[in-house]
């Protein structure tokens, strides 16, 4: 089974269009597909009215929600659900306002600083889409000059603690978990090791996950030590938990999270496939 079940478009921060990204996908001829932008489903549908999906049975629906995990901000990357189902919509809504609020504090804390209101510029380079983030107005302002790169802007207006810096409150774990069990779909704990939490603090956090409802946990495509990815097999088991992974691609240039380059599952984990309701795969 050839996958990639963590994926980002320009629908949130990645730097393909969800059409270049249909294209690049479709050469990679893979059994199991999906497009998990932050907190919208926008790259999904516009496929969708494209009739392109249609050509594509393996491409299926994902989200990468945020959540709170007690004060730790996680992801969760919900796959195989009804797009159309009330609950997972108001998620979805209630998620856009969250960001849009976000977005307009950014720019109004930056604006007090002494930069010009980059709202707008960070909205265009948001594609005109509702995840407008920290990416965008770092983007925005390389494009003005305010500094040279991605990573500048980060370590001196946007980072964690930086003064653009606005935090969140995003829903409870159990609330993005309900929305997508509403809507038949599957919830998947994305990229365990990235939190900064020591081995221990993996373990609670996966064992939260577990007792909210959690359904799987990404133990493919990290960068990460054996060692590590070891015991979050060993967790995942003793919780009864799926697995899954994903490249976690967002660029191209990015060769440590290339398109579809995903290692095979663990081989004594049930595959996070066999949880899907509608999608069914033949192998």
């Amino acid at each position: 089974m050839r996958f990639d079940l963590h994926t980002h478009s320009t629908a949130s921060d990645g730097k393909l269009s969800p059409t270049e990204l249909f294209s690049r996908v479709s050469e990679l001829s893979l059994d199991l597909f999906a497009l998990t932008d932050h907190d919208t489903l926008n790259g999904y549908l516009d496929l969708q009215a494209q009739g392109l999906l249609q050509q594509a049975p393996y491409f299926i629906p994902g989200v990468e929600f945020s959540a709170l995990a007690e004060k730790l901000n996680v992801h969760i990357v919900a796959l195989d659900f009804d797009p159309t189902n009330p609950a997972l919509q108001s998620l979805l809504q209630q998620q856009a306002e969250r960001r849009e609020r976000r977005a307009k504090q950014i720019a109004e804390r930056l604006l007090k600083l002494g930069l010009p209101d980059l709202y707008p510029a960070a909205l265009a380079r948001a594609d005109s889409s509702e995840s407008v983030g920290r990416p965008h107005f770092a983007a925005a302002m390389v494009d003005l000059g305010i500094c040279k790169s991605i990573q500048q802007a980060f370590d001196k207006w946007l980072g964690n603690g930086k003064r653009g810096d606005v935090k969140l409150l995003w829903p409870s774990l159990a609330e993005v978990i309900d929305a997508v069990h509403a809507a038949g779909g599957v919830c998947v704990l994305a990229h365990p090791l990235r939190y900064q939490l020591t081995l221990s603090k993996v373990r609670s956090l996966i064992a939260l996950f577990a007792a909210v409802g959690g359904d799987a946990i990404e133990v493919v495509g990290q960068q990460a030590k054996p060692e590590q990815l070891n015991h979050l097999v060993k967790v995942a088991l003793q919780f009864g938990l799926a697995a899954s992974g994903g490249s976690d691609f967002h660029d191209p240039k990015w060769a440590w999270a290339a398109l579809g380059k995903v290692d095979p599952l663990p081989v004594n984990m049930l595959p996070v496939w066999a949880l899907f309701q509608h999608t069914k795969l033949s192998n």
